[in-house]
């Protein structure tokens, strides 16, 4: 038995997905049942959900990316969520507010450094509201087959970084270990 098994024995499906240990149909009502206990923590798990579903619907292993992806291919993922707007699969602002959500995603992650800003809980719902918007989006264009056509610039530049960086670091584990100075013969 695994630890969710196990959690299930005793905690309802409800609060295990409000944590992100299951996936439920709808993730909106997790994130913001999460949301009434920590905007914070509902931004982080939502922004993770969004990264997750935009990658395998791009058709990318996730077993074969470095997480987070998104804030470094922002350009690209704003191309593909503007295509996604144009076919109304989200709503026309969307795109743009892509760059809000990851700024408050990193936020999110480094709140100690925003501790003493106030009156942002509004700017929190929004991207919320944003996330959302984007993951109910991703999942109808994923069932209407659109990313068979659209977001193909974006994965081959994430595999060819990926596919870059294990070459790199196949080659420094080759010329030896740099801790202890040993190298490889």
């Amino acid at each position: 038995m695994d630890l969710v098994e196990i959690l299930r024995l005793y905690i309802a499906d409800e609060a295990l997905a409000v944590v992100g240990l299951i996936e439920k149909d709808d993730e909106s009502v997790p994130l913001n049942e999460l949301f009434k206990i920590s905007p914070e923590s509902a931004i982080i798990q939502a922004y993770n959900i969004l990264e997750k579903k935009l990658l395998e619907s791009v058709g990318i292993d996730l077993s074969t990316v470095r997480y987070p992806v998104l804030s470094k291919y922002r350009k690209e993922i704003t191309e593909v969520l503007s295509e996604m707007a144009h076919e109304n699969f989200i709503d026309q602002e969307s795109p743009n507010k892509f760059y809000l959500l990851n700024k408050m995603r990193n936020r999110a992650a480094h709140s100690s450094h925003f501790q003493d800003e106030v009156n942002i809980v509004d700017d929190w719902q929004e991207c919320l509201n944003i996330a959302n918007n984007l993951i109910s989006g991703i999942d109808k264009a994923a069932k209407q087959n659109f990313f068979a056509n659209h977001g193909i610039k974006l994965k081959n530049l994430i595999l060819s970084d990926e596919s870059s960086l294990r070459l790199h670091s196949a080659e420094t584990t080759s010329k030896g270990n740099i801790s202890t100075g040993e190298i490889e013969t």
